[in-house]
């Protein structure tokens, strides 16, 4: 009796307006925003050899000095871009490190298109969490009070079919429905994608990061199945159906992800790295007059250099604590901000989604912090290849020392590696427990409320 039920409602849907414009607008949005999206890719990564190209003749000159030499390194854009830009393009594409000043953030592609951050782009994730949800419910929110206002679920019910099979007919029904054009659409823009570009979407494992993509795709667009159904369920008229689940839309979709992170800042401040760096700068500061002080008394003997190092190493590890704490509080600090945030918006899958998404995009949270670790790793090879025998002292009374000409015979890389697969996978458990956890606790509502349900 399901199969019977499922079929009449798959039949109900094709011979509907609404499945031929889905399947218009799958088959056009999805491929041509994989396309441009690709395509914007491809300038990104061109423009990444190029660089790292000029940077290479540039350390081949030989022409440096201690003093002004920077290492730069330079972050690949990742490749699975196109399914969620995320941090992508708001994080560095490159790192400079110097001398005095340690690490600097070099360019950041927001600021080459201005139009793009001020009005956001579309990607397939876009496509998803926004108009994939908002179809889903359109084709559920009158599942049951619509067929209560035809009268025909009265004649269902008259064949002694247990109720909760209509749930499940209805279900299913309307998921093999979205599921064609949904497949038809990636399936297109994939092989576009594969065609007019050199990416490596097949390379085992960007293919699997895609295959977990498309799985949780559809279970957070069943998700918005099962929340029509239910909302089908507990009214009684089509138009209350679908107002109540377009506010309900609203507020999951749009609402509780960008008002989350302003609760969050709200109720527990963390300071700035403006001002992070400005408290950093006056503790620097502060332990180079001490240290200045103590180099004084020993700048003018002949074994200056030797009566240094035991001073410059004490006041080094005196500041890297000093600085180590106040970078462990800041951290602590955003670190309790960011599980309120993450807190409030996982109220609404579509955070959940967003998590997860930019996660295997290799454009989210953990990413960033990969990214900031590996910065951090690179500062101090260079610090040890390259700074390790230059010193600049500065003793008062209008007195300085340069001492040291650099190693640069062996300048290292900035060799970034992407989070792998497995360290993704484990970062999105709990939104993919939330998805699931929501899938089924909505879908036993709309069954157990249908038991109940009065159809006159």
């Amino acid at each position: 009796m399901i199969f019977i039920l499922t079929k009449k409602e798959i039949l109900e849907d094709i011979y509907n307006i609404r499945f031929i414009i889905l399947v218009l607008l799958c088959s056009i949005l999805i491929p041509l925003t994989l396309f441009i999206n690709q395509k914007a890719l491809d300038r990104d990564i061109i423009d990444y050899y190029q660089t790292l190209t000029k940077y290479e003749e540039k350390l081949k000159s030989g022409s440096h000095n201690t003093l002004t030499f920077e290492a730069s390194g330079f972050r690949p854009p990742s490749e699975l871009r196109i399914f969620s830009i995320g941090l992508d393009t708001t994080l560095p594409s490159s790192i400079i490190i110097t001398r005095d000043e340690g690490i600097k953030s070099g360019e950041n592609k927001a600021e080459d298109s201005p139009y793009h951050a001020f009005l956001g782009k579309i990607d397939f994730l876009f496509i998803i969490k926004v108009v994939m949800s908002l179809v889903a419910m359109i084709f559920t929110f009158n599942a049951i009070s619509g067929e209560k206002e035809q009268g025909t679920i009265r004649q269902i019910l008259s064949n002694s079919i247990h109720r909760y099979k209509i749930v499940i007919a209805k279900y299913l029904g309307n998921f093999i429905i979205l599921l064609f054009p949904f497949i038809l659409g990636l399936t297109l823009g994939l092989l576009i994608v594969i065609t007019s570009s050199d990416t490596q979407l097949l390379s085992s494992n960007h293919l699997l990061r895609i295959i977990f993509m498309f799985l949780i795709a559809l279970i957070y667009i069943s998700l918005f199945l099962n929340l029509g159904l239910f909302i089908s369920v507990i009214t009684k008229r089509s138009w209350t159906s679908i107002v109540f689940l377009l506010f309900i839309w609203v507020i999951f979709v749009h609402v509780i992800p960008q008002i989350s992170g302003m609760i969050a800042e709200t109720l527990y401040p963390v300071k700035s790295v403006r001002v992070l760096n400005i408290e950093k700068d006056i503790q620097k500061k502060s332990i180079e007059k001490e240290q200045s002080k103590e180099l004084q008394e020993i700048f003018m003997k002949n074994n200056y250099d030797e009566l240094r190092k035991p001073i410059v190493e004490k006041y080094k590890k005196i500041l890297a604590e000093r600085l180590r704490n106040i970078d462990q509080e800041h951290k602590n600090r955003k670190r309790v901000q960011r599980i309120i945030a993450n807190t409030i918006s996982r109220t609404s899958p579509s955070s959940s989604l967003t998590f997860i998404f930019s996660e295997l995009s290799n454009t989210g949270i953990l990413e960033m912090e990969n990214f900031i670790t590996s910065a951090l790793q690179f500062q101090n090879l260079i610090e040890a290849n390259v700074y390790a025998d230059t010193y600049t002292d500065d003793v008062g009374s209008g007195m300085s020392v340069k001492l040291g000409a650099g190693d640069f015979s062996n300048i290292p890389r900035f060799n970034y590696r992407k989070v792998e697969f497995v360290k993704s996978i484990l970062s999105i458990q709990l939104d993919l427990f939330l998805l699931i956890l929501f899938n089924a606790l909505l879908f036993s509502l709309s069954a157990f409320l249908f038991i109940t349900y009065d159809v006159r």
